[in-house]
């Protein structure tokens, strides 16, 4: 459209009497003059957005991301430049080692035992 609007369209637009009718992806019937069109690009629809699986417990963070765009909320991602707080990877981040913990000594045998019981 002239004014900047794009609309994915179901199928082809009909000319009539210098009124352009169409039916978008989302089932909503326009009809505008020829003279509002700016161009009509024909071409393979884009892609769907890919589905997200609920009941799969690793694509929790996918659910909770698009709970809260339905709600308006952004938060920042993991690794996008979000939260610049953390520690960055360099050479001033430095990994701590875990170490193993101390075994115990296993408990004397009977060869070791000493002879007053």
């Amino acid at each position: 459209m002239k004014s900047g609007e794009k609309y994915q369209l179901k199928g082809p637009s009909t000319h009539k009497n210098g009124r352009v009718t169409f039916t978008t992806t989302s089932n909503r019937l326009y009809s505008v003059n020829e003279s509002e069109v700016a161009r009509e690009i024909s071409g393979p629809p884009p892609a769907p957005p890919p589905q997200i699986n609920r009941t799969d417990s690793r694509q929790l963070g996918a659910i909770a991301r698009e709970q809260r765009q339905n709600r308006g909320e952004t938060a920042p991602v993991a690794g996008k430049g979000g939260d610049k707080s953390a520690p960055e990877s360099g050479k001033d981040s430095k990994k701590k080692k875990k170490s193993a913990p101390k075994s115990v000594p296993p408990p004397p045998s009977a060869d070791n035992r000493s002879p007053n019981r």
